[in-house]
């Protein structure tokens, strides 16, 4: 199975303590040893972190293990050369239980670490299921792939009366990713105890072979404890390990190897002291040369004078030690490492920390890494080294801070070769004024930075996100600060600051930066012709500016008559509208818009004026044409408006005197009422037309009437008959459509 991780943090781990810088240089002579020195992540409890251990890959990359106080996550770190920091993960008793049968409730005390030819991580550690006397102890196993974990559940005892442990595991792995661990399994039992030194390798997922031992003692007085381990290139255990004699106040250290199947033993050393004065031997370390060859670190002496050997098997069998360091302190580790002809013992020297190392076949040095003044008290507790192929040696230990004494998990970095230890500035989150700032806008980022190298000068750039090249900046003390910026468009631009020491080693780091768009600014209107008659073609148009020098625009103009909002044409700067015709006279709002491609939209509006426009009147017809007098007649005519929304009234003149009489409006002609004249004549139809808004034309047109004679009805004569001679009347009635003709008359008697 495999969990994902608990939590990822990039830790930047500070250089410079307490305003002191830790590096030094020593022994001139010799490869001097430059170094720089660090605290780890802080438990929650200041007083918490004990147990360490670190190991290198074939790149040469450290990579860290160190456990807080027992509730608090175990953390698993690489460190970058370059930065001096570590990148680190954790993981806590909640996120192992996930995969193994049980609840853990705690860690403790010891832990491992070792890397495979593919980066994954490997880790040991101890921890119990359940509580109390009767709780089940033991082993266990986590595997880092670079995203998840995978732990197992290696090797576990309990008992009713709380007397079966395992302390002290290591771990090693094949290049293939293959992990083997020793650890050491107590049964405190009454008489006869029972102690030994396992050895397990993991067979399959989730699964380990059955521990075998490695070394045993049944005994009431005397252990078997403190051992480490490594893998050779073909996959066999070398074990080193303290066996307790007589009363058990002292021991000896053993070397065993299951290289020719079964574990076979040799001591080392051959004390017989018995007595708690006597010489001892306590912390030891092993490693193996490219050719396989053994090589074993010591101390041996009291508890707190003990002195610091070294011997191997190169010839065969082990030789007579090496006398590496006196006056040591016995009661913490040392750490053997062997990179091609290098070797070196990272160790402990009463409060001191001390790395002893051998370059080739040049002698044996021994050099006190400096505690730095007035920040660290001393380097005390668990204590765990290793060297990579370039000469570098890292130690993570345990000390003590001054002035309050509390604990941490620290480190130190160091070459043995002379080389300098530089690591790059750390550079603090950037600030960028104002912010957030609206496109247009003139910023300015700046950000404070750190070097442990104080004497180091420095250069900076800030590259504001957007495209634009990377730009020097200036620094003054510990700021770094850019040139001022205008950003061009809205959006969220990531800003990155970078400061270069003279040693051309740069950190950077980055913050997020949002820039607000600002609507386009629309200057007034200009509508062409202005004014403008009804029915005549008028284009708008106006000028804008967008501090988003990087928008597109798109517009619209509304000519306020009802027609709405109409896309409109962006060349540059200028938005101009289609062209457009009023129907109707009056004044107008005409709107241009502008909007940027972030939906920003700005608009403004001018007012324009539409004049009215009279009606044309075509020239009338009258119908029949001629007429006659007396005969009805209609006048009519057709008439334009380029006011097309206009109403209309119209009039029509026969031209006889009887005065204008109102028509009537079809569309677009104007009807006459009918109409008779009452005499022959040549007469000037005249029809006007008016609009909605007293615009009035008019036009006219010549109309014949022509005569017609008067009708004469049956004279009547009276009296009728009459006698000759008697007189008489003759008389007649007529009509005449004509109704304004005169007449005069004749009778003819006949």
């Amino acid at each position: 199975m495999s969990a994902m991780i608990r939590s990822i943090l990039r830790i930047a781990v500070p250089i410079l303590i307490a305003g002191a810088l830790f590096i030094a240089t020593l022994a001139p002579a010799l490869a001097a040893i430059t170094s720089l020195t660090g605290d780890l992540q802080q438990p929650s409890n200041a007083n918490g972190n004990r147990f360490v251990d670190v190991t290198t890959d074939g790149s040469g990359t450290f990579h860290g293990i160190w456990r807080p106080r027992s509730e608090d996550p175990i953390f698993v770190g690489s460190f970058d050369a370059g930065t001096g920091t570590w990148t680190q993960v954790s993981f806590t008793p909640s996120d192992v239980s996930a995969q193994v049968t049980g609840t853990l409730s705690n860690f403790s005390d010891d832990v491992g670490i070792a890397v495979d030819g593919n980066g994954h991580i490997h880790v040991v550690f101890r921890s119990e299921i359940g509580s109390g006397t009767n709780s089940e102890r033991g082993v266990f196993y986590g595997e880092y792939n670079g995203s998840t974990w995978d732990f197992d559940k290696v090797f576990t005892a309990k008992d009713p009366s709380g007397w079966k442990n395992s302390n002290d595991p290591r771990i090693d792995v094949t290049s293939a990713g293959v992990p083997s661990i020793t650890f050491e399994f107590d049964y405190v039992r009454p008489d006869p105890r029972e102690h030994y030194i396992k050895y397990t390798t993991r067979t399959a997922a989730n699964t380990w072979s059955t521990p075998i031992d490695v070394d045993t003692i049944l005994s009431t007085n005397q252990e078997i404890f403190n051992g480490d381990f490594i893998l050779d290139s073909s996959g066999k255990a070398h074990v080193t390990y303290i066996k307790e004699f007589g009363d058990g106040y002292n021991g000896n250290l053993f070397y065993a190897t299951n290289s020719s199947g079964s574990f076979v033993h040799t001591q080392i050393t051959n004390l017989s002291g018995n007595n708690p004065s006597d010489p001892a031997i306590y912390s030891n370390s092993i490693a193996l040369d490219s050719s396989g060859k053994v090589h074993i670190a010591y101390q041996q002496g009291t508890y707190d004078n003990a002195t610091l050997y070294y011997t191997n098997n190169s010839g065969g069998s082990f030789g007579s030690p090496t006398t590496i360091d006196t006056s040591g302190e016995a009661g913490s580790l040392n750490s053997l490492s062997i990179r091609g002809s290098n070797k070196s013992i990272v160790h402990k020297n009463g409060n001191n920390l001390r790395v002893s190392y051998q370059l080739g076949s040049a002698a044996w040095v021994t050099e006190t890494v400096p505690k730095g003044s007035g920040s660290m008290a001393d380097f005390n507790g668990a204590l765990r080294g290793a060297m990579n192929s370039s000469g570098y040696f890292m130690a993570l230990f345990h000390r003590n801070v001054v002035p309050d004494s509390n604990e941490r998990a620290s480190f130190v970095y160091g070459s043995l070769t002379g080389a300098n230890v530089n690591v790059a500035p750390k550079v603090n989150t950037p600030t960028v004024t104002p912010s957030p700032s609206n496109e247009g806008q003139s910023v300015t980022a700046k950000a404070t930075f750190s070097d442990a190298n104080a004497a180091d000068s420095h250069t900076c750039t800030v590259n504001y996100g957007d495209g634009s090249s990377t730009q020097a900046g200036s620094v003054s003390g510990t700021t770094c600060t850019g040139p001022s910026h205008t950003y061009t468009d809205s959006g969220s631009y990531t800003v990155t600051v970078t400061v270069t020491d003279n040693s051309s080693a740069s950190g950077n780091n980055t913050v997020s930066h949002p820039v607000n768009n600002v609507a386009p600014t629309v200057n007034t209107p200009v509508a062409t012709p202005s004014p403008s008659n009804e029915g005549q073609s008028v284009t708008a148009s106006a000028t804008f500016s967008d501090p988003g020098a990087s928008d597109t625009h798109t517009c619209t103009v509304n000519y306020g008559d009802g027609s709405g909002s109409q896309a409109g044409t962006v060349a540059g700067t200028t938005c101009t509208g289609p062209s457009h015709i009023y129907t109707d006279n009056g004044s107008y709002t005409v709107t241009v818009a502008v909007t940027d491609n972030d939906s920003g939209t700005g608009n403004k509006t001018a007012s324009h004026t539409v004049n009215n426009v009279a009606p044309t009147v075509n020239a009338p017809t009258v119908n029949p044409t001629p007429s006659d007098e007396g005969e009805s007649v209609v006048a009519e005519a057709t008439f334009s408006d380029p006011g097309t929304d206009d109403t209309h009234t119209c009039t029509v003149d026969y031209g006889d005197g009887s005065g204008a009489q109102a028509g009537t409006v079809s569309g677009t002609t104007c009807t006459g009422p009918g109409h008779a004249y009452a005499d022959n004549g040549s007469y000037t139809v005249t029809v006007a037309v008016t609009d909605g808004d007293s615009g009035t034309h008019s036009n006219s047109v010549g109309h014949t009437v022509n005569n017609v004679p008067p009708t004469v009805n049956t004279p009547s004569v009276t009296p009728a008959p009459s006698d000759e001679g008697e007189s008489v009347v003759a008389e007649a009635t007529f009509s005449d459509p004509g109704t304004g003709d005169t007449h005069t008359c004749t009778v003819d008697y006949g």
